[in-house]
């Protein structure tokens, strides 16, 4: 049987665990490359995970590049990317890809390697990958007019007529089918979309378990603290936190509680935040951190059975019911009622997780003490 060729693009470790996953299913079938697309200063975040693909003998990727395009301003950023989609021209035309899987439409290295396909009467298949919470519940910046029209206008009026704004993140034209966790559930701006489902036990392949273990080994982990860890609490960013009020406080309070009840919890903040320890919680008895640079993704493989997941505004809750099906999880709605928060609100349902508020997360968490 002759295999497809295929690209796998990614920018964030997600993107990443997800292709991995879904081209080790498919490695039999597929001559697949994984190629690294993000701005230069996500380039050193994702440097890690570079260095480890190319270095990774049972890889099921043919090759691994990186197409990391420059942050800035002005004419200079445009030549610059310019640059780049002529070496990814190149790469086109000598491998001329069937299938192009891609975690984020709104890239432009996507968008143009479609658009070269195109030109050269290469049937590529479009293919979205799950990226989270906005497979069910959109993006709400992409109807905004300074999305929708101004930037919109601009990339065309700089790159050409090619490229599309989508309606939310997996929506633009150049997306021929989606592979997502849950197809029926997915935002109305992708119904239209022919879908596969994203099968957990992707997840379970001993090559991909092998490799997350790798990953982990490499970060600055107690190994020993995350094999007892009873609670796992993952946090929005501060900024996020702070526009709701009360949340700050009642996060406090719950870990004092824990704490005190001998919980062993690990505390993961947002990967943007660079403020210390922003709820004052790491010196309670039981209470550590996980460097807040270290992918939830990366961490999740390894948690112990008997471990609570707790999270809410963001796709940690989806994350850890994909690829840890058996873990328990629960969202949480910490402080007043949040317009950011309620969006999530009819999807979390349809998981079956009811947001908690504090009183009720005490009494599901803190009842009795964990051994």
């Amino acid at each position: 049987m002759t295999k497809k060729t295929a690209y796998y693009l990614v920018s964030t470790p997600l993107h990443l665990l997800v292709s991995l996953a879904v081209a080790l299913s498919r490695r039999d079938e597929e001559e697949a490359k994984l190629f690294f697309v993000a701005q230069e200063s996500d380039n050193r975040r994702m440097d890690f995970f570079r260095k480890s693909m190319q270095a990774w003998q049972e890889s099921p990727f043919v090759e691994t590049k990186v197409f990391f395009r420059p942050s800035g301003k002005g004419w200079g950023k445009v030549a610059s990317r310019k640059r780049l989609f002529a070496d990814l021209k190149s790469e086109v035309h000598a491998f001329r890809p069937e299938r192009v899987y891609v975690g984020n439409d709104r890239h432009l290295e996507f968008q143009w390697v479609m658009h070269q396909c195109r030109k050269l009467g290469v049937k590529a298949q479009g293919i979205y990958l799950d990226e989270g919470l906005y497979t069910y519940v959109g993006r709400k910046a992409s109807k905004r007019f300074s999305d929708r029209v101004v930037d919109d206008w601009l990339k065309k009026l700089f790159y050409g007529f090619w490229w599309q704004t989508p309606p939310t993140i997996g929506g633009s034209k150049w997306i021929d089918e989606m592979i997502v966790a849950y197809p029926g559930w997915v935002t109305p701006l992708l119904k239209e979309k022919a879908a596969e489902h994203l099968r957990s036990v992707w997840f379970e392949n001993g090559q991909l378990q092998k490799i997350t273990q790798a990953w982990l080994k490499s970060f600055s982990i107690d190994q020993a603290r995350l094999e007892n860890c009873q609670l796992m609490l993952t946090l929005p960013e501060t900024n996020d936190m702070r526009q709701v009020l009360g949340y700050e406080s009642e996060a406090r309070d719950l870990l004092t509680r824990l704490s005190d009840k001998g919980w062993q919890i690990a505390v993961k903040y947002h990967p943007k935040d660079l403020e210390n320890d922003v709820l004052s919680v790491l010196s309670l008895p039981g209470v550590f951190e996980i460097p807040a640079n270290v992918p939830f993704e990366v961490i999740l493989p390894s948690l112990p059975e008997n471990c609570f997941v707790l999270g809410d505004m963001s796709t940690t809750v989806l994350t850890t019911r994909l690829f840890r099906p058996n873990l328990q999880v629960m969202v949480m709605q910490l402080g007043e009622s949040s317009g950011h928060f309620d969006q999530f609100l009819d999807f979390y349902e349809k998981l079956g997780l009811m947001p908690k508020k504090l009183p009720e997360l005490v009494e599901s968490l803190g009842v009795t003490k964990r051994t």
